[in-house]
């Protein structure tokens, strides 16, 4: 085998390598320490071709390893004076993602970051963002988290935009599992 062939094979070896790399999951992170039982609510206010609607979400740790932490989810609507709840399928959050993706596999792109202050429950906190493009099986958005280490799960607000709709979650309580 030729120097140069050796060459080509080490570098796309190494190119590989770079694509494949995991890096630490900041949704796994925010759970990290936790104990099963965790739970944050968010309030979500979501607007959809001109059609407003709110609900609150609640996340839970069902599960906590060193691999991953799954969460239980269950969001609660008012629809005409009836309030519906709908649980929804569990999410396997991986303590490490390929980098470059999130959780569930897709592709994102960090197009800006900063730092700012977000009110939680009357509370400020120092919060760093990140705004990123996401593309995924259901097309591409524009995701903003506000994040900090002092809130259970990680995330004080986050802000989601698509060609069809607009949605902002922001954490309105939480209590740790015991």
């Amino acid at each position: 085998m030729s120097k140069f062939t050796l060459a080509v094979a080490a570098a796309a070896l190494s190119l590989a390598a770079v694509q494949d790399e995991m890096v630490e999951n900041p949704e796994y992170k925010g759970w990290a320490g936790q104990k099963v039982g965790a739970w944050v609510k968010w309030k979500t206010e979501m607007d959809g071709g001109g059609m407003k609607m709110e609900s609150t979400t609640t996340t839970k740790v069902k599960e906590i390893t060193t691999e991953k932490v799954v969460l239980g989810m269950v969001t609660e609507m008012d629809m005409g004076g009836t309030k519906r709840s709908m649980p929804m399928p569990d999410r396997i959050a991986p303590a490490k993602v390929k980098k470059g993706t999130d959780s569930e596999g897709s592709k994102c792109e960090v197009t800006a970051e900063g730092d700012e202050e977000v009110e939680v429950k009357g509370e400020k906190y120092k919060c760093h963002w990140i705004e990123m493009k996401v593309t995924s099986k259901q097309g591409v958005s524009t995701i903003k988290h506000w994040r900090t280490d002092k809130l259970i799960g990680g995330v004080a607000k986050m802000t989601i935009k698509s060609e069809k709709m607009t949605m902002t979650m922001t954490t309105v309580d939480w209590k740790a599992g015991e």
